[in-house]
Formats: C-alpha cells, structure tokens, sequence
C-alpha cells in the first residue's frame, strides 16, 4: 500500500501528515494505519488528513489547533510504500 505524506512544522512541532482515503480517517482503521506509517517517521506525530468529502482529520492525541493552523500550500509531499518496513538501528548513535 502506497501513501502520500508530508512532515510539517505547527506552532514549533514537527509532526507527519499521511493523506489515506478517507474511509481510513477515523478511529479504528486510522489506528492501524497510523501504526503502520510509525515505522517510516519513528518518533514523530502523525496525522491522517483527507479533503475528499469536506476537510477532516484523526489523531491519536488533540489534533483539533493544529488541524486549525494547516496552510498546505508550500509543503513538499512524498510517497510511500507501507509495505517497505524502514531499517531501524538496533543500537543508538551515541
């Protein structure tokens, strides 16, 4: 499964837009996506967005001020592929 997504800064957070179909924007199906897409952004926030039937979002935490101050006309989108499971380091750098 492909899917497109976008690290944005809001009010000094970096977090990770993924933009799925909207069937999957909501609690449940959003979940298990959303713990699909951590390995790829570890560490970061991630909101599921749609604009297909009206502007919505989900989030496993207070999306609601950020979903607020969105401006997505300067961010730079990026495919990817779910099923690629990104390497992730056994020991930390330092």
């Amino acid at each position: 499964m492909k899917i497109v997504t976008a690290i944005v800064s809001i009010c000094g957070y970096r977090i990770v837009l993924a933009f799925p179909d909207s069937d999957l924007v909501c609690h449940g199906p959003g979940d298990a996506l959303i713990a699909r897409i951590m390995p790829h952004f570890p560490g970061r926030p991630i909101m599921l967005v749609t604009f297909d039937d009206g502007e919505r979002a989900y989030a496993p935490f207070d999306f609601a001020p950020i979903f607020k101050a969105l401006n997505l006309d300067d961010i730079f989108l990026a495919e990817i592929t779910l099923d690629d499971v990104a390497e992730v380091e056994d020991e930390l750098p330092f």
